[in-house]
């Protein structure tokens, strides 16, 4: 047999076509398999996308901007103005200015946050006025009540820094 006669005969061509055939099926299900993949692809990014905002979202929610040294938010400063908090302060500041008269800056911090604790301890014992508006700021902004003290703590902080003449942080009021 030559191969005028095998090109002529309809058997070669039939198995060619299925051959054909056979192989853009398969192409076709590699190309269905791989778009199938990449929806799964962008259906998981989405979804990470979503749970990265959510993260960043409860990061924004601070009140008090980590670093050296601590200071308050954009949400901090205006949950500070909500309270009162720089008035709150420089009131009590003066009953505490003989307690850091030689202190360096971070135990004045760090009495400033141990103060706010005790002033306003978690038991609920006593309910001020200021133990109300602390309570519905932490409400309105979805924080925990610990945070909303934070801001009284960082505003106490920079006042006991300026009575003792240490310049509190220039960007206390930044985040």
């Amino acid at each position: 047999m030559n191969w005028e006669d095998l090109l002529s005969h309809p058997l070669p061509w039939i198995v060619a076509l299925v051959g054909v055939g056979i192989w853009v099926g398969k192409v076709n299900s590699q190309s269905s398999t791989f778009s199938s993949f990449m929806e799964e692809i962008r259906t998981e990014l989405s979804r990470i996308h979503s749970r990265i905002d959510d993260i960043f979202g409860k990061l924004g929610s601070s009140t008090t901007r980590t670093g050296s040294p601590i200071q308050l938010t954009d949400l901090g400063q205006s949950i500070s103005e909500t309270l009162g908090a720089p008035a709150w302060a420089a009131s009590h500041a003066e009953m505490l200015v003989d307690r850091v008269i030689k202190a360096p800056a971070y135990d004045i911090q760090a009495l400033a946050f141990q103060y706010v604790e005790k002033e306003f301890p978690d038991d609920g014992a006593e309910d001020t006025a200021m133990d109300a508006l602390i309570k519905q700021s932490a409400y309105e902004n979805g924080l925990k009540r610990k945070q909303v003290l934070d801001v009284l703590a960082i505003e106490l902080r920079d006042c006991l820094l300026r009575l003792r003449q240490l310049d509190p942080p220039k960007e206390s009021h930044r985040g």
